[in-house]
């Protein structure tokens, strides 16, 4: 069940070599990594690092150079009364100077502040948090924390990543500080964006806050947040320009005085428009405004008016260097030189963005320029106009290899559509899919090939394989179908690399998917039939890739295949060689999966300990972290060692993935969670657990869906509701079965047999468990074979009232010989005990039962205090002395542990040990405390006593009523009694052998009075006489079978046992002076006579009682042979 060893590897940042080295294009490169420092690049080739060009930093990211600006005072006043609210949303129409606003604002604070300008691509999440983890490097290079990608196992709760990925920012970055988010209305309304953006800036501190620009009011996830007054709206009535404003605004673009009439009738048609103003103000000619009326005209339409009239000012030069760069949204003077020819770009852009020309500089390394939207769309349409489609097309296609080349790729890509370039899409998906993917842009490089005509997506081997790369996570079923249509393509041209490459592909799927195994088994079949050509693998890569797949394959499917082991070593010693920690962390996962199965728990545990110092270095990582957690829980579940504090990781692990939003994890340690919980016998939490799994389940996982089912099953059959329990197992069986994994399969028949056995259908059970062993057999599987000779052991113990011996004797040596210690995902405490509890009985490897007593605090419903090798964790002796165990050593009774703790613990012996008050254990021990004292008093030494045992539930308080837990505690009081009342009911029907024994065990265990060393404590008194009594009564019972059985001489041996513990009991020198007699010992009468009368003299000055006169005259006159007197049936009571 160890099915998704791999998962965390899906997440590595893209500086983590483990997501390197797996495709075809990374194997030519043979590249293990990529490490972002600062703006550079460098990958870790063959273990050297090597600087590798970046892209052009992105405008995206870069704050925008202000021109000379006019300073909005009421604006700027507004902004700074931020009071309560963390988020102010500036709003307006195109060109209003919502970005002049914000960064005007930022330059006079002189705060800090990240600048992110989103556009369409930033509704794939994985692209919007991918340029924000740059966005903030580049801002705080050196005291930022690694931030995560948002990788495919984020993606289910995304608005808890973002809420992590805002908290770990914003620890990385300076206080106060600014986040800038423009252009937001490229978002659209209905996008997941809004809610999962709105998670994470609703998690900034109170010294952020965020300024969010955008051309439309807040989308609907954001209305709580204005309800809350956390978020404010600056709109366009605000943005408006006063008369004032305009006036500066509109003199520094004509560059002169502006006629107080003239300004408000410029004032008056624009309406506080910055855009339009300055538009209208460049297009001044000889101090006139053009007649043309712009009151039926909208925003942009008066902005293309006044552009035409700039526009046509211009020389012809600038005007053709003008429409060809705005097919480049972004670019460097070099790209620009590179589309217009020999222009002398690096001149002319500075010259445009001086005279507010609508270009916008964003320095960096080497500055970046960029058209207002207004104007590039106005260049646009004027291009349209100016040249033909043909020209138009290639323009696009040369400005799209362009920004390809600069690494621009979203931009690239954008053209190369507009432009119907195929071969260009194809060609920039081959070059860049496999760093997408690194950079968890799953969503992106699927949108790219979705652009594709049906027909070249399925003529292109390449990029159909991609397209199951981009979906494999979020669809593996249909990225199979994409991987199997690669396959088939990569064949027909005889491309082995793509072959393996695309078979790989389909595995992994099917492995991730956690639905029908049983696919694999015809592309098992597949490779086999290529690799019996032995032709060469195309790289070392590859056959490493191969070689882990067929490994997971083989495990899940058929681990009988012959060549099972010879896969393994293969895959492990490949992966190894190869440096790819994905690949290892992968082998070593199904390698330790496979070998937990058969029940080799040593090779399992080197290679778990080998991968955890393969990982060390990812520890910090969480998905990292929570595959090594996972697997170190299942394999412990695996093992059998003590698992106390298994339940506890595994909430601290379910708390991690839900307060990081890893929920592809979540499933996989809900399920360990319920069996831990299980063999704990904690029923709340394993329904707990049950139901927080259930409304995860989906039906298209439907080997999960099998799982539940299976615990289901087991927790109803743990709690006695056998007939809902088969009803589970019934269903887990069908689903286990049909999605073909082969190991699970067993364990679920043997579950089900288990259910049949309590329902007394033994024959179906004994069906079910021929099944389940052949397949355990079949498979090698060491572990559920033991299970199944567990259970044929049973099923003759629950049909006949004691499990065959034989049975019981194979199955322990099985277990005792591979050191099985556990049921593999199927708990039954009542057979362990049971059958241990025969085992020991019968001497049948008797510390290989121990061991497994001890293992589970193994108990009966009736406490086996007949068997004197159950491995009590703890034994009390009152007898003669007062002794304890712990652990079968005796326990240093000291000064720190002697005292009230051992007193508390006497006194509730004494009194039973069983629903004992508190108020009666008080009043023994402080009668003298008032009540809230006593009560103070009894808690702490309560604790004290606790903390002593081997269990705190050794001793159990409820409800007022203190109890010594007989289910881990032997007391031999407790022991005494029991063995004398088996005995009496066996001597009542009439077995007289087996009743001896139990007297002579109880027997043995009485050393003496009750508690002697406190034969002044009132409480110790009643139970001692008690115990006196019934000692001397067991003494007689088991003289008198002995005498019946004319067994004289020993009869004489157990009463002179019992005039030593008590020498003035005449019932014990009448039966003495019995037995003598009835040996012809006359002599040995005669001086048990005169020993009677001796002690009765010296110690109670009276003379033998006149029975013992009798019986002394009636021996000592008759034969021997015609002496004997019955034994007595009542028991004698003492004088």
């Amino acid at each position: 069940m160890i099915v998704e060893t791999a998962r965390w590897l899906l997440s590595m940042e893209t500086n983590h070599p483990i997501r390197r080295g797996y495709f075809e294009n990374r194997a030519r490169r043979k590249v293990s990594g990529i490490f972002h420092a600062g703006t550079g690049v460098f990958l870790l080739t063959n273990g050297v690092l090597k600087m590798v060009p970046d892209r052009a930093e992105t405008t995206k990211i870069l704050f925008p150079t202000l021109p000379p600006i006019v300073p909005r005072k009421r604006l700027y006043q507004k902004l700074d009364k931020r009071e309560h609210y963390s988020v102010t949303w500036i709003t307006g129409m195109a060109g209003s100077g919502k970005t002049t606003l914000a960064a005007g604002h930022l330059a006079r604070l002189h705060t800090p502040c990240l600048w992110y300008a989103l556009d369409e691509g930033d509704e794939d999440l994985a692209t919007f948090f991918y340029y924000l983890g740059r966005a903030a490097k580049h801002v705080a290079p050196a005291g930022l924390p690694p931030l995560p990608l948002l990788t495919p196992e984020y993606l289910q709760n995304a608005t808890i990543f973002s809420k992590r990925y805002f908290e770990h920012l914003c620890k990385g970055l300076p206080r106060p500080f600014f986040f800038v988010f423009d252009d937001y209305h490229w978002i659209s309304p209905e996008s997941p964006f809004h809610k999962v953006f709105r998670a994470g800036i609703s998690m900034i501190p109170s010294e952020f806050h965020i300024l969010i620009l955008s051309r439309a009011n807040p989308p609907a996830p954001f209305a709580q947040m204005r309800a809350n007054n956390r978020l404010r709206i600056i709109g366009q009535e605000d943005l408006k320009l006063t008369i004032t404003e305009s006036k500066q605004i509109a003199e520094n673009a004509c560059g002169k005085r502006m006629p107080d009439k003239l300004m408000e009738e410029i004032f008056q048609r624009t309406k506080g428009w910055a855009a339009g103003l300055i538009l209208m103000a460049k297009s001044l000619k000889s101090g006139h405004l053009s007649s043309k009326s712009l009151e039926t005209l909208m925003p942009q339409e008066i902005f293309f008016y006044f552009a035409d009239e700039v526009f046509g000012e211009l020389d012809p030069a600038t005007k053709k260097f003008l429409i060809k760069s705005s097919f480049l949204p972004r670019m460097t003077a070099h790209m620009a030189k590179e589309l217009n020819g020999h222009v002398d770009a690096a001149s002319v852009l500075p010259s445009l963005e001086r005279n507010n020309l609508f270009v916008e500089e964003f320095p960096a390394r080497e500055s970046v320029y960029q058209f207002h939207p207004l104007f590039q769309e106005f260049l646009i349409s004027k291009a349209r106009k100016i040249l033909n489609r043909n020209e138009f097309t290639q323009l696009q296609k040369k400005a799209a290899s362009i920004l390809s080349a600069s690494h621009y790729l979203e931009e690239a890509a954008d053209l190369y559509v507009q432009a119907q370039d195929t071969d260009g899409i194809v060609n920039l998906i081959e070059k860049q899919a496999g760093d997408l993917l690194d950079q968890g842009r799953h969503g992106t490089l699927q949108k790219w090939i979705k652009h594709l005509p049906q027909e070249t997506l399925y003529e292109n081997p390449w990029v159909i394989f991609w397209l199951g790369e981009s979906c494999r996570y979020s669809t593996p079923a249909e990225a199979r179908t994409y991987f199997a249509a690669a396959f088939h393509l990569f064949e027909a041209s005889n491309n082995r690399g793509g072959m393996f490459l695309a078979w790989t592909g389909i595995i992994s799927t099917t492995l991730y998917e956690w639905n029908n195994f049983s696919i694999l088994n015809s592309w098992i079949d597949r490779m086999e039939e290529i690799l019996s050509r032995e032709e060469p693998f195309p790289s070392p890569e590859i056959e490493a890739a191969v070689a882990v797949n067929m490994m997971s394959a083989l495990i899940c499917c058929r681990p009988h295949h012959p060549n099972m082991t010879i896969w393994i070593d293969k895959a492990l010693l490949l992966s190894q060689e190869r440096g790819d920690l994905r690949l290892q962390g992968e082998a070593a996962g199904w390698a330790i999966t496979y070998f937990s199965w058969l029940g080799d728990f040593a090779k399992a545990e080197i290679l778990k300990e080998e991968t955890g110092r393969l990982m060390e270095a990812y520890k910090t990582h969480l998905p990292a972290m929570l595959h090594l957690k996972w697997l170190d829980i299942s394999t412990r579940i695996f093992y059998g060692i003590p698992i106390d504090a298994t339940l506890r990781e595994v909430l601290e692990a379910l708390e991690i993935i839900k307060k990081n939003g890893i929920a592809a994890w979540e499933q996989m340690f809900l399920l360990n969670g319920v069996f831990v919980a299980l063999i704990l016998g904690d029923f709340k939490k394993a329904e707990e657990f049950l139901q927080r799994l259930q409304p995860i389940l989906n039906l298209s996982r439907y080997h999960g869906y099998g799982i539940f089912h299976h615990c289901m099953a087991l927790l109803r059959f743990l709690k006695g509701d056998t007939t809902r329990a088969l009803e589970h197992a019934r269903t887990a069986i069908k689903a286990m079965e049909e999605t073909g994994y082969v190991f699970p399969v067993i364990v679920c028949r043997y579950g089900f047999a288990m259910i049949l056995i309590d329902q007394g259908n033994f024959e179906e059970a004994d069906e079910e468990l021929s099944s389940a062993h052949s397949l355990a057999l079949k498979t090698r599987s060491a572990v559920t074979e033991f299970m199944c000779l567990l259970g044929k052991a049973w099923l003759t113990y629950r049909k006949e009232g004691a499990a065959d011996l034989e049975s019981l004797r194979v199955a322990m040596s099985f277990g005792r010989k591979h050191a099985f210690h556990n049921l593999i995902w199927w708990w039954h405490p009542c057979m362990l005990s049971k059958l241990c509890a025969q085992a020991l009985a019968e001497n049948i490897e008797v510390e290989y039962c121990r061991e497994l007593i001890c293992t589970w605090n193994l108990s009966l419903e009736n406490p086996p205090y007949a068997l004197h090798n159950w491995p009590w964790p703890l034994k009390i002796y009152t007898l003669g002395h007062f002794e304890i165990w712990k652990n079968g050593a005796p326990l240093d009774l000291g000064k720190r542990v002697e005292g009230r703790p051992m007193e508390l613990l006497k006194v509730l012996i004494s009194r039973g040990g069983n629903e004992v008050k508190t108020e009666k254990i008080m009043d023994d021990l402080w009668p003298d405390s008032e009540g809230d004292a006593a009560h103070s008093a009894f808690s702490t030494n309560l604790n004290r006593l606790r903390g002593i045992l081997p269990r705190k539930d050794m001793v159990l308080l409820r409800e007022g009523r203190l109890n010594v837990n007989p289910d881990f505690c032997w007391v031999d009081t407790w022991v005494f009694e029991n063995l004398l009342e088996k005995a009496q009911m066996l001597l009542r029907d009439g077995d007289r052998i087996k009743a001896m024994a139990f007297y002579k065990d109880a027997l043995l265990l009485y050393k003496g009075p009750f508690l002697w060393d406190e034969s002044l404590k009132h409480w110790a008194v009643l139970l001692r006489e008690r115990l006196a009594l019934r000692y001397q009564s067991a003494l007689i019972a088991l003289g008198g079978i002995l005498e019946y059985d004319s067994k004289h001489q020993e009869a004489i041996e157990w009463y002179e046992t019992g005039l030593e513990a008590n020498s003035l009991e005449e019932v014990f020198y009448q039966r003495l002076m019995l037995c003598y007699g009835a040996l012809g010992r006359q002599a040995d009468v005669v001086k048990t006579y005169r020993r009677l009368a001796d002690t009765f003299a010296q110690k109670l000055e009276i003379p033998p009682s006149v029975e013992t006169e009798k019986i002394y005259k009636k021996l000592t006159r008759i034969s021997p042979k015609t002496c004997f007197t019955p034994h007595p049936k009542t028991n004698p009571t003492p004088r």
